[in-house]
């Protein structure tokens, strides 16, 4: 009996990782409020979700605003091309929808083609956004460069991504923890992926010491 009171135990260590992807959730939701900070604000958390909830390092809210603040002007602004992007995507379907031609069926399967590559890219470019430091053009080149390369891994992001989409558009409710459930599978593949981009580490240096990304 008592070692169930030991905060320790399974179940005070997984009531502690739903709590904080309730609160990391609640963050993200917050954020977004204005739209355009929505990529930094995803940035922070999926940094959150992997340094924190997965690798336990560090507090929930410290590590998301240290995160949003230090990725906000880059986010945002790639926030702002895919609304944009998806305002002029939206314009095309409808216009290629109602005129029912040869060139506009075309049309209308290149457009899906076009969406699901810039799918692919989003997926990756707010995580790599929160891990690496690099030009924003160069960013988007390695974004798509490891969503074709990973293909597999990318389908299944996608999935998690559109269901959780939906699943928060008709069960409002949800989104209060659904974000940080999202992130977090999406992290067993994208640590996977970006652990083979990452520099390697100088010899000699113990694992203990190694930065959190290192180990997973």
């Amino acid at each position: 009996m008592s070692n169930f009171f030991n905060l320790d135990n399974p179940f005070f260590q997984t009531m502690s990782k739903v709590f904080d992807l309730i609160l990391v959730s609640v963050l993200w939701v917050f954020c977004c409020f204005p739209v355009i900070t929505i990529g930094p604000a995803t940035a922070a958390l999926y940094y959150v979700v992997a340094k924190v909830v997965r690798r336990e390092r560090g507090y929930v809210h410290k590590e998301f605003f240290r995160a949003f603040k230090e990725n906000f002007i880059t986010g945002t602004v790639y926030t702002i091309v895919l609304v944009v992007m998806a305002f002029l995507f939206y314009m095309n379907f409808s216009f290629v929808h109602m005129n029912h031609t040869k060139t506009n069926a075309f049309l209308f399967y290149m457009y899906w083609m076009m969406l699901f590559v810039i799918g692919c890219i989003t997926v990756y470019v707010f995580p790599l956004l929160s891990r690496f430091h690099v030009k924003p053009l160069q960013l988007v080149k390695m974004s798509l460069f490891m969503a074709l390369k990973h293909l597999p891994r990318t389908l299944i992001m996608l999935v998690f991504v559109l269901i959780t989409g939906f699943t928060m558009f008709i069960m409002p409710p949800l989104t209060m923890i659904l974000p940080g459930v999202c992130a977090l599978l999406c992290s067993f593949q994208l640590e996977k992926v970006m652990k083979l981009y990452l520099p390697k580490p100088e010899e000699g240096i113990p694992k203990e010491e190694l930065e959190w990304y290192y180990t997973f």
